[in-house]
């Protein structure tokens, strides 16, 4: 992107100049010399010389002291292409025609060994089917912007659930999101390694760009938190969040005017920031993630965990379950029962990488049964299954430690409940165990099938109507049998089936060696059937 006036690139615009990615910070002259320069900040701060400075005077700020250098523009500077460019660039090959086989040099045998390759146009034809792209990824290509055509984006990408637009020259989330909008099923976003600029998104005809999303992933962007609540806010049905290598310091309670609670998020990964205060941060959390179950801060500065203040069964992040705190400095054992004041339906916690238990001295050699304990309700440690035989000997090894006056900071309630052979509700016990979330049954999905003519497929019979359940993992053909034998056809005959997709649309089914999951098939979606 330039100022057509001065043909120069317009301050935030990201660019490859030798391989290396930057933002353009600044455009104009330097004291001292003669000509016009580009102030740029560097993603590799390794090429940084300054902070935006030159002899004193400051031309720009930067986000990474010391990242930043003056170069000047030439013609090797490249500022990006439309998405539908990188797209077709990356996934379509010209056919070449010819009845002539090519060959191909295996990468292994280091250019030694050539094999013939039979029927490369049809392989070639085949990928450049780009509305049959499920998952699109253009990690590392050089998309700068939409284009000026988005609405060939939507007939172009109609069946895209995941764009990757990773370490790409994109910088303003207007773009994204005019993006986003033409792409009505996408479900997962990743936008790892970028700088954005800009953070005010384009509305088209008041249509929430983000609507289905479910995923999003912004690791490494350098976004502050309340850039993130920014953005987020735009997606009412987000599930995953990804803010990894961020240099979060905090996550304070109100931080963005248009920050609002999101009822369906269930996991945050916060791994690889600056975070000090564990309670702090769960006591904001529960105001934008009421739902969440899945909290990662692993990698982070927490140093030790005050328990709660205030002991009450409306903690904060009461539906928490699953804790990474793995690679911090906790060392002691308060540290430990503090999580369990705060977290006490807590069924899953990985914490290796801490000092605590690398003492040698009791009880550290057996930090892991003394965590058991004092955890009733977990059930899986350091990614590894918590038997009943296990927390059993873990509980009868603490008691033994209290009694000896080892001090493990226990509290009387739970000494008490340990001895008597009592545990908190959902944790393992003689008479029930926790329902496995393995079984079948539990992973069906029910589908309804609708009947419909083959001279009017708008037109539904609703008579015909019915509703099946069935695992994801079916493949096509498997699903094909299934519906004839349902419906009462003949196994011989022809059934093309059709998924109607949100916005109404017919989308044909075709690839019969496909699984349901990988056509976007889910818990209550609609399948059109139509016998001939």
């Amino acid at each position: 992107m330039s100022d057509s006036r001065t043909n120069l690139p317009l301050i935030g615009s990201r660019f490859v100049f030798q391989d290396h990615r930057g933002t353009i910070c600044y455009t104009g002259p330097v004291d001292g010399t003669t000509g016009v320069w580009l102030g740029v900040e560097w993603d590799d701060t390794g090429r940084g010389k300054h902070s935006g400075e030159r002899g004193g005077k400051s031309y720009f700020t930067s986000r990474t002291p010391g990242s930043c250098s003056f170069i000047r523009p030439t013609s090797t500077i490249q500022y990006g292409m439309p998405f539908l460019d990188a797209l077709v660039g990356k996934y379509v090959e010209q056919v070449r025609g010819g009845e002539m086989n090519e060959f191909v040099t295996l990468g292994s045998s280091q250019g030694a060994i050539q094999v013939e390759a039979v029927n490369m146009d049809k392989v070639r034809s085949k990928f450049a089917q780009l509305g049959k792209l499920r998952e699109i990824s253009l990690d590392g290509e050089h998309v700068a912007e939409c284009g000026p055509s988005p609405d060939n984006i939507r007939s172009t990408c109609c069946s895209a659930r995941g764009l990757d637009l990773s370490r790409t020259l994109l910088s303003s989330w207007g773009e994204i999101s005019l993006l986003c909008v033409q792409m009505v099923q996408l479900e997962r976003l990743f936008l790892n390694q970028n700088r954005f600029y800009s953070f005010t998104l384009t509305l088209t005809e008041n249509v929430p760009p983000f609507v289905n999303l479910k995923e999003l992933r912004l690791n490494a962007t350098l976004m502050t938190w309340s850039e993130t609540q920014d953005v987020v806010c735009w997606m009412p049905r987000l599930k995953i969040l990804e803010v990894g290598h961020n240099r979060i310091h905090s996550v304070p309670p109100s931080c963005s005017r248009s920050a609002r609670p999101q009822p369906n998020l269930e996991v945050l990964n916060l791994d690889n920031n600056a975070i000090e205060d564990l309670p702090a941060t769960v006591g904001a959390l529960e105001t934008f993630y009421p739902s969440l179950r899945r909290l990662v801060l692993g990698t982070n500065v927490i140093s030790a965990i005050e328990p709660p203040k205030v002991f009450t069964e409306e903690r904060p992040l009461r539906n928490l379950t699953h804790l990474v705190v793995s690679s911090n400095t906790l060392g002691r054992w308060d540290d430990i029962n503090a999580l369990a004041a705060h977290f006490p339906r807590l069924e899953s916690l990985n914490i290796m990488g801490n000092p605590i238990g690398d003492r040698k001295s009791d009880p550290e050699p057996y930090a892991r049964q003394i965590m058991i304990a004092i955890l009733p309700s977990l059930l899986r440690l350091d990614s590894t299954d918590i038997s009943l035989q296990e927390r059993k000997d873990s509980e009868i090894l603490y008691l033994s430690f209290v009694t000896r006056g080892v001090d493990l900071s226990p509290s009387a309630a739970h000494v008490q409940r340990l001895s008597t052979g009592e545990h908190l509700p959902g944790a393992y016990n003689s008479t029930s165990q926790k329902p496995s979330e393995g079984k079948l049954v539990n992973q069906l999905i029910a589908i309804e099938l609708i009947h419909r003519s083959s001279n009017d497929l708008m037109s539904e019979d609703k008579h015909i109507n019915q509703s099946i359940r069935v695992l994801p993992t079916m493949t096509l053909r498997v699903f094909r049998k299934k519906v004839k034998k349902v419906i009462g056809v003949s196994p011989k005959s022809d059934l093309n089936l059709f998924v109607v997709m949100p916005d109404q649309i017919l989308a044909p089914l075709e690839e019969d060696t496909q699984d349901l999951a990988w056509w976007g098939i889910e818990d209550g979606s609609r399948i059109v059937f139509v016998s001939e």
